[in-house]
């Protein structure tokens, strides 16, 4: 009796071991269960960290406005891994540096899912929320130099249902040029110049806000923009610049107040 047992647990051992398939015809979603780990992190902000002034934050869930476009990477540098969305008719991705960063575009208002894969022992999850569609814009602006100090206004109108708080303004994004200066080749990797200022644009309201900055120029000043913000809607943090036209992709912070984004 004793060896029949023996004989039985052989036997259903040779029967699992022949049941999985060679290492590079693995497809079982059963085995991926087993072996996969829950071991990868995802991180919003700019993609190249503080190389370039910008913050990298790790994050645990993705909470964007409908119709927006929201960029996040992961913690494993392989070119091989993939991110899938579970409704791509809720979210929908394009990928950027070798399958290492990709942008979210939430196109209904519905909760979904992405997964992250690589192989049978890489993997991650990260649940997407909606949040009501963002509707921001930027109605003028005008600036003025007196005495060395360069007054920026600039008028806002929050047009959602929830208040919107900026948090902090750079002003190097207003590129604010004298005669004989050019603009500005790349923005995005210089240095922020930010005045921080607490503003809340109550829902459905406009906002005039003056900004200043002391200049040792001369000259007519020719050309100023709008700057970019650090603002929170929602209770959720985006690092974007508002404009009459349009509202530029956003960098999603999450819950990173704008005093943790500049540490």
């Amino acid at each position: 009796m004793f060896i029949k047992k023996i004989f039985a647990s052989v036997l259903t051992a040779a029967c699992l071991v022949s049941a999985i398939p060679a290492s590079n015809t693995i497809t079982n979603p059963f085995l991926d269960t087993v072996y996969a780990r829950d071991n990868v992190s995802f991180y919003a902000g700019d993609f190249y960290g503080e190389k370039f002034y910008r913050k990298k934050v790790k994050i645990d869930s993705l909470k964007i406005p409908v119709g927006m476009t929201c960029v996040i990477s992961t913690s494993d540098n392989s070119i091989a891994g993939t991110l899938t969305s579970a409704d791509e008719k809720t979210a929908s991705l394009t990928e950027y540096h070798d399958h290492r960063q990709w942008g979210i575009s939430l196109l209904k208002n519905k909760k979904t899912t992405l997964t992250y894969k690589r192989g049978l022992f890489k993997s991650g999850t990260l649940k997407v929320e909606p949040l009501p569609e963002l509707k921001f814009q930027a109605l003028k602006k005008s600036a003025k130099v007196s005495n060395g100090t360069v007054t920026l206004s600039v008028k806002y109108k929050n047009n959602t249902d929830s208040d919107i708080t900026i948090e902090g303004f750079d002003l190097n994004w207003s590129d604010i040029l004298f005669e004989g200066e050019k603009p500005s080749k790349d923005k995005e990797t210089q240095k922020p110049d930010w005045i921080k200022k607490n503003v809340t644009i109550p829902a459905g309201k406009t906002k005039t806000v003056t900004l200043k900055k002391q200049v040792n120029k001369k000259g007519k000043l020719i050309s100023y923009d709008y700057p970019k913000l650090y603002f929170k809607y929602n209770n959720v943090y985006f690092h974007a610049c508002i404009s009459e036209k349009t509202l530029s992709v956003p960098d999603y912070y999450g819950t990173t107040s704008f005093s943790d984004f500049l540490k």
